[in-house]
């Protein structure tokens, strides 16, 4: 899109030409010389909803983004717009980031907007958004890859009424399997299976980028993946047992997922735990005893979990879980009938 029809554009949006030459020599500012005009403008263009670039076919869907892309076009609905987050980096500067949970039919992924991109977006994207991320790229995650705009990348608030593939968009769809037909490798499958054990709950103080334990060094929290001082922000790790009567499995639950099978969030936990600790228990037995007393009827639960599976050295084969959910009876029984039904036709 030229600058003059952008300038169109923006015009029918009720943007007038002081206002634009305002925010165009604000955007210098706050990104410097190593822009084009047109650059710029098609920036403002994104933050008042209008597309600058002709889509020239289907967005890549959530399941299919691996680590390690670039140049992405994703819509997505917004189903969650996390809290801005400020920290401080190793050479002192402060900075700020903010998540965005995005999902399609195909699956659910993390935005992270860093510095500029919370400035440029604040207030613009709410939950139940549909939005069309352009030049985005993927990047390693705690639990599979995550998105960031980076410096080429656009977020742009679009028409629900243009997707109405995205009416319904929800948790990614797997492939249900028994426990016993896992294998390492295997991405975007379900099990159904009772909870036989739990072997493990923790907190821990958690960098709020990239989900990985922070290290503490006086009055600072450092986290080493990224590289910066950070305000930690609480998260939980969970190992249970599942049992499908094929087989049993370790299963590992992180941050969001712990806090769903648990039904509390990871501050909650925490001081539940610290209280544990200030009666005199030692804090490798908090975990347990906490669930013991507070979640007993965890154990001999049935759920249905989804996620991917690895290979640990000391357990086996491990489910990693990124979504959890109690057992739907109806929807179980459907599946059963339909099943029994293509059976008999066969």
């Amino acid at each position: 899109m030229m600058k003059d029809e952008i300038l169109a554009r923006l015009a029918e949006r009720g943007v007038g030409a002081e206002d634009i030459e305002r925010m165009i020599r604000d955007k210098r500012e706050q990104i410097g010389p190593h822009i084009t005009e047109e650059g710029i403008l098609s920036l403002i263009a994104a933050e008042h909803g209008i597309a600058t670039q002709e889509k020239t076919g289907p967005a890549l869907t959530i399941d299919a983004i691996v680590e390690g892309l670039a140049d992405l076009n994703i819509a997505a609905r917004v189903l969650r717009v996390f809290d801005e987050k400020e920290f401080r980096r190793d050479d002192g500067s402060v900075g700020r980031l903010q998540s965005l949970l995005l999902a399609d039919q195909s699956g659910k992924i993390y935005l992270t907007l860093w510095d500029r991109d919370v400035e440029a977006y604040r207030g613009k994207v709410h939950n139940g958004n549909v939005v069309r991320l352009v030049g985005a790229s993927s990047t390693k995650g705690p639990s599979g890859p995550q998105l960031r705009l980076g410096f080429k990348g656009r977020l742009i608030v679009e028409d629900e009424g243009d997707h109405p593939d995205l009416a319904m968009a929800r948790q990614r769809p797997s492939t249900r399997k028994r426990l016993a037909d896992l294998k390492r490798g295997d991405r975007y499958v379900e099990a159904r299976g009772t909870v036989s054990n739990i072997y493990r709950l923790n907190v821990y103080d958690a960098c709020p980028t990239c989900q990985r334990r922070v290290t503490r060094t006086k009055d600072t929290f450092f986290c080493e993946n990224c590289r910066a001082r950070v305000v930690p922000r609480k998260a939980m790790v969970m190992e249970i047992g599942i049992d499908d009567g094929s087989a049993h499995m370790h299963a590992t639950l992180f941050g969001d997922s712990a806090s769903e099978f648990l039904s509390e969030d990871a501050d909650a936990v925490s001081r539940s735990f610290q209280e544990y600790l200030d009666a005199g228990y030692q804090p490798r037995g908090v975990g347990l005893e906490y669930v013991v007393e507070h979640k007993p009827a965890l154990l001999g639960k049935e759920i249905v979990v989804s996620g991917a599976v690895t290979e640990d050295q000391f357990s086996g084969t491990v489910f990693n879980v990124y979504d959890i959910n109690p057992l739907d009876i109806a929807k179980e029984t459907e599946a059963i009938l339909s099943r029994i039904g293509g059976e008999e036709d066969g």
